[in-house]
C-alpha cells in the first residue's frame, strides 16, 4: 500500500474527528453538519455503485476506495438497516437534541475508529478487501 492509501485513511479519520469536536462541543455544530452530509452522500452513492465514478450523483462524498470501503464496513457494522434515513433526518435540524447527538457520535466514533485502524496498519485493510 502507498502512503497516499494511507492518507484518504487518516482524512477520514481526521473529518470524524471534527465533527465529534463538533458534537461535544455544543456551540457551532456547523462542522458535525457538513460531514453529517458528506457521509450521507457516500452512503447513497454506495446504494447505486454503477453511478459512483460516472459522477451521475451530487457532489460533496467521499470519492476514494479506502474511504468508501470503511465506510461500508461501518454501515454493516453498525447492523442500522435505517442509517441513512436517520443521518438524512439530523440534516434538517439546525441544531440537534441529545438523543440526535448519541446516535451521531456512536456513528463517527466507528468511523473513525475503523479509518484509523486501516491507517495504523495498512495490510489489514488488503485482508478484509
Amino acid at each position: 500500500m502507498y502512503s497516499g492509501q494511507r492518507t484518504y485513511y487518516l482524512t477520514l479519520a481526521l473529518d470524524a474527528r471534527r465533527a465529534l469536536n463538533a458534537l461535544s462541543g455544543g456551540h457551532d455544530q456547523a462542522p458535525a453538519m457538513e460531514a453529517i452530509k458528506v457521509a450521507l452522500e457516500s452512503l447513497r452513492a454506495l446504494g447505486h455503485p454503477q453511478d459512483l465514478y460516472a459522477r451521475l450523483h451530487a457532489e460533496g462524498g467521499y470519492e476514494h476506495l479506502e474511504q468508501l470501503r470503511t465506510l461500508e464496513e461501518v454501515r454493516q457494522d453498525l447492523k442500522d438497516d435505517d442509517l441513512t434515513a436517520r443521518l438524512e433526518s439530523l440534516t434538517g435540524n439546525t441544531t440537534l437534541d441529545a438523543a440526535s447527538i448519541t446516535f451521531a457520535r456512536k456513528f463517527f466514533l466507528a468511523l473513525e475508529s475503523r479509518a484509523l485502524h486501516y491507517y495504523d496498519d495498512p495490510s489489514l485493510a488488503q485482508q478484509s478487501a
